[in-house]
């Protein structure tokens, strides 16, 4: 399953506004699933629902400018959403603009922090994978690899 954020909008009001901001037409599953959670989540409390939805996002970060997770995970996060971010990459700005300075993370880097974060249980703590812009063919592979892993570790995450 590819999820791509692909414009986010900042501004959302609500969980519902923010999703359908997602312009990407594979997006109903994930988007119902984030709506439903968080609606539960702040609806019903603690007491039936103990923690808010958590995201695992893999996409771009530029530094200057808005795309990829530096778009993505402030929006989220103000709507309750879990978010926890992996860049692919680290750029001073998006490739719109012709030119750009930055790094490409090597594949082995997303497995690394999600080694990490399955290290301390966290996997099964995920409820959905958002990826994005990725900087080179193999952190394809990646992604492929730490989906299987979420989804082992949680069947119910999209």
């Amino acid at each position: 399953v590819w999820l791509t954020i692909v414009d986010f909008c900042i501004g959302a009001q609500d969980m519902a506004t923010c999703c359908t901001q997602i312009a990407a037409p594979g997006m109903a599953r994930m988007r119902q699933a984030l709506i439903s959670r968080t609606f539960r989540y702040f609806s019903a409390g603690a007491s039936s629902v103990s923690r808010p939805p958590a995201v695992l996002s893999i996409q771009s970060h530029v530094v200057c400018g808005a795309a990829g997770n530096s778009a993505a995970v402030f929006p989220m996060r103000r709507l309750g959403v879990d978010v926890w971010p992996l860049n692919t990459v680290q750029f001073s700005n998006h490739t719109q603009y012709g030119k750009w300075t930055g790094h490409v993370f090597p594949p082995e880097h997303i497995t690394q922090i999600v080694d990490g974060i399955d290290a301390i249980e966290g996997l099964p703590r995920c409820d959905a994978v958002l990826s994005g812009y990725l900087g080179s063919e193999p952190q394809g592979g990646a992604v492929l690899e730490v989906v299987r892993r979420v989804k082992e570790a949680n069947p119910k995450a999209v």
